[in-house]
């Protein structure tokens, strides 16, 4: 299933430059008109379809000038505890609500991946 783009969320061109849109909604068939980032000459003014297609890539969605959103960063706390033999074990907070833990990891997720991970006392 192909990403769906949406324009008030944050967003950046396929190859990673900044955006910052303007407006949604222009006349014509590219609504949305930005601001993007070209290193060695600052911020461009580039229109896109609804889509996040830019104008001048062929309207195709998926250039290299294209739109997508940034992924939206989550972080985790998973306790860690001990078993009954003194092994360590994740532990699921309703499972084991009543056993004592002896430590957490952070995980940060960005979309579908995870970007980092951080053991805490």
């Amino acid at each position: 299933m192909p990403k769906t783009f949406d324009p008030t969320k944050p967003c950046r061109t396929l190859d990673g430059r900044a955006v910052r849109i303007v407006c949604t909604d222009a006349h014509g068939f590219f609504p949305i008109i930005a601001l993007v980032y070209a290193p060695g000459v600052g911020e461009q003014l580039v229109r896109f379809t609804r889509e996040g297609a830019r104008a001048g890539d062929s309207a195709v969605p998926g250039n290299h000038g294209s739109l997508e959103n940034i992924p939206e960063r989550h972080e985790l706390l998973v306790p860690i505890g001990q078993q009954d033999d003194g092994k360590p074990t994740f532990f699921h907070r309703d499972r084991f609500a009543m056993r004592p833990t002896i430590g957490h990891i952070r995980v940060t997720v960005e979309g579908a991946r995870i970007v980092g991970a951080e053991i805490l006392p």
